[in-house]
């Protein structure tokens, strides 16, 4: 379970983003996204719109 301030990214799209409310499972481009234990980037990358 994804917690509040984790940060994940997507290995497909690079996509990152910090949770802001617990959930599931984080999915991006049809899998899950990988936990990551940098800060997210400022003006991060775009989602492909999967």
């Amino acid at each position: 379970m994804a917690k509040k301030g984790d940060v994940y990214r997507c290995d497909s799209c690079g996509h990152e983003i910090e949770v802001k409310e617990g959930t599931e499972d984080l999915v991006c481009c049809g899998q899950s996204m990988t936990k990551v234990e940098e800060p997210p980037k400022k003006g991060g990358s775009k989602c492909c719109g999967r």
